[in-house]
């Protein structure tokens, strides 16, 4: 693959491009189509469009093509093809060890190099031909290496959403300034910031990187990776208080996306063996999300990763997958949901964009606001509150992937349901009171849509006062708390439009009752699409009393 040449910017690029079936008048394309995309990978589909034409090719500082100005014929178009000698800026070196896109191409050029086994390739990705089609044709973050296997190249904030990537607001925590600061974790918490644990013993594992990683003979380059640690100090060499905290709401973050499976997000380094698979038989295996700085690979971007290999035999020269922090702005949020979106990738999953009456957005950027403001964690959720996992069910939609299922079929099995769904398997509400009244506190996980989780109390009578609450940060859940009367009948129901949390604060006579919590979907408000109970699921706490017998 041919390097970026490090020269200021502003300067402009002069390039012939000659092709033998083309007049001295040939002019394969429209130029403008060219605006925007990056010179690096783009450099055939350049050549392409103004074949027969001297041309000046003005690329910005992140190496997008800003214009191409026709400068006229260059000749009679009987010379051999010859690929044209662009030279681009980039204001930073490239480093010696710096990440290298494989051999790839892009939109018609990718399908053209497919050729015949198209749909064969769509097969292996659960595609049908012309959905392959359509995706190649209108995400320009989808490429195809040279052996047909798909591999995304994600955005960074500013490309995808407009906010300037090293713009970081005069946060401890590097946020942007519209986000609140985290408060310092505890000293115990930070203390254990490098052995955290979702699931701890789960077959299947997904390692947040933090610490640096060495990458050899992998397709992310030609030469030794090194990845230096996340870093927010200045200071490679010591995580402070600060980067322990993000470290661990990131975690916190991730795991909550991944908690209704049978996977154990860690930050702890695990073996080898924990995340290769080596056979059908092996059921043993995972991968490695490393969050690093920016300056390792050679164009702007939030990160990078192979699709469906997170389950493949001998998977390391597809591994790891990389998310860049400085892309994205150092923030917690931002980065735990490019985490969380690249792993995705990793296991089987595509974009979830969406289709207006004028263009094809590669990214979905959400809807609504405050804390039920959602979007689709393959999409951009950034910028609110609730990301879940989709399924496409909202306007526009250009995925319709039910995400839960294929990250089964890509190797991540659902988590075991622990807390029975009827009233003969309810869990009983205990107390952890000594007085008359009972005090409780319960932990649970929505692990499906269809997923009650049945809850058992005996009470003299008197007011009942339960609330059950989603996880602190970056819950899933939208949760939903129904109160049954002894016979079964529905007493009384919460599910607040504006609250992911729910009470129920209700006087009640003597007998047994059932308390059930299950995930809750938020109805369509004008512009405010609303979501299903398809990823309303997660992690809860259910809190509160009443009068024991």
């Amino acid at each position: 693959m041919k390097k970026r040449n490090n020269i200021r910017s502003g300067v402009i690029a002069i390039a012939i491009a000659v092709d033998l079936d083309f007049s001295t008048l040939a002019f394969a394309g429209d130029p403008a189509r060219l605006v925007g995309k990056e010179l690096d990978q783009n450099r055939e589909l350049v050549v392409s469009v103004m074949q027969g034409r001297n041309y000046v090719v003005e690329v910005d500082q992140k190496g997008l093509i800003k214009q191409v100005v026709d400068t006229g014929a260059n000749g009679d178009g009987t010379e051999m093809q010859q690929t044209a000698n662009l030279t681009t800026k980039k204001d930073a070196p490239s480093t010696a060890s710096s990440i290298e896109l494989p051999e790839n191409y892009q939109g018609q050029y990718a399908i053209d190099h497919i050729g015949a086994n198209l749909p064969k390739i769509a097969a292996i990705y659960g595609l049908t031909p012309d959905k392959l089609k359509d995706i190649l044709l209108t995400d320009d973050t989808v490429r195809i290496d040279s052996n047909n296997r798909i591999f995304y190249v994600d955005n960074d904030v500013e490309q995808q959403t407009g906010v300037e990537s090293n713009v970081v607001g005069a946060t401890v925590n590097g946020a942007s300034s519209k986000d609140p600061a985290l408060p310092m974790a505890s000293p115990v918490m930070l203390v254990k910031a490098f052995n955290l644990h979702s699931k701890a013993g789960a077959n299947i594992t997904l390692y947040l990187d933090f610490v640096g990683y060495t990458a050899e003979n992998t397709t992310w380059s030609k030469t030794t990776v090194v990845a230096p640690p996340y870093d927010l100090g200045g200071n490679p060499a010591v995580f402070d208080n600060n980067e322990r905290t993000n470290i661990i709401s990131i975690w916190n973050r991730v795991s909550e996306d991944f908690i209704p499976f049978d996977i154990d997000v860690t930050t702890e380094p695990p073996s080898t063996d924990a995340l290769l698979r080596t056979s059908t038989a092996d059921n043993t295996y995972g991968t490695r999300v490393v969050i690093t700085k920016s300056g390792i690979i050679n164009r702007a971007g939030g990160g990078v990763a192979y699709v469906g290999v997170g389950n493949m035999i001998n998977n390391t020269a597809f591994q790891p997958a990389w998310v860049f922090q400085q892309a994205l702005a150092n923030n917690e949020k931002y980065i735990a949901e490019a985490v969380s979106h690249e792993a995705g990738h990793t296991f089987g999953l595509l974009h979830d964009g969406q289709k207006t009456a004028t263009r094809v957005k590669p990214y979905y950027l959400g809807h609504g606001s405050d804390v039920t403001g959602w979007a689709p964690i393959m999409g951009i959720g950034y910028n609110k509150n609730l990301t879940q996992w989709s399924s496409g069910a909202y306007p526009g939609a250009t995925n319709h992937q039910d995400d839960i299922l294929v990250l089964e079929a890509n190797g991540i099995p659902k988590r075991t349901d622990e807390i029975g769904d009827t009233f003969a398997t309810a869990t009983a509400l205990t107390n952890i009171n000594t007085g008359g009244t009972v005090i409780i506190q319960k932990f649970g996980i929505i692990e499906t849509a269809n997923d009650v989780d049945m809850y058992k109390m005996n009470t003299v009578g008197g007011v009942v006062n339960i609330t059950v609450s989603p996880a602190a940060t970056g819950s899933n859940l939208d949760a939903q708390l129904i109160l049954y009367r002894p016979n079964g009948t529905v007493l009384t129901t919460s599910a607040p439009a504006a609250k992911l949390a729910a009470n129920i604060n209700k006087a009640v006579p003597a007998g047994t009752y059932y308390l059930a919590v299950r995930g809750s979907r938020h109805s369509m408000v004008g512009s405010d699409y609303g979501y299903p109970k398809y990823g309303s699921l997660g992690q809860y706490q259910v809190t509160g009393s009443y009068v024991k017998p």
